[in-house]
């Protein structure tokens, strides 16, 4: 995987996320030493597809904080201009139902769902890391064994 095609891969990690567990975290009898040969690339792959969905949720807090915002600016002044006191209960009410902060809202949803999926990816990466430590040290220990 390239570093490069992260915003891609984040994109469509619903899709591609059995892929990912089959691919970085499950080990069989078969794969153990190509497991372990390329767990520093995978975590670090990983890693930073996390990093980046981080930042996606940041970015999704920060469009819907500026959506609300405004939806509240706009509110109050439709609210001012209907000719009826704008309170803050009634200002915040309009701007809650504002389809953009909707909009936002579902956005920061799916984020955060993505970076929780990126993180449990993550979590495997490093259980697997003690997993293969341990499989790589009873391997020298039978191999020791048998050339005793």
């Amino acid at each position: 995987m390239k570093l490069t095609k992260i915003p891609e891969i984040y994109k469509n990690i619903n899709a591609l996320v059995d892929q990912f567990y089959q691919e970085f975290i499950v080990v069989d009898s078969h794969n153990i030493q190509e497991k372990i040969l390329n767990h520093s690339a995978n975590c670090t792959f990983i890693m930073a597809l996390n990093a980046y969905a981080q930042k996606q949720v940041g970015e999704s807090e920060l469009y819907l904080e500026n959506a609300f915002n405004k939806a509240r600016d706009e509110g109050r002044t439709q609210i001012i201009s209907s000719g009826t006191r704008a309170t803050d209960k009634a200002v915040e009410a309009k701007a809650e139902n504002d389809p953009e902060v909707q909009t936002r809202k579902i956005e920061l949803v799916e984020a955060k769902y993505k970076a929780n999926l990126i993180k449990s990816l993550s979590i495997g990466m490093q259980n697997q890391k003690d997993m293969l430590i341990q499989i790589s040290a009873n391997q020298r220990a039978e191999n020791k064994l048998l050339t005793e």
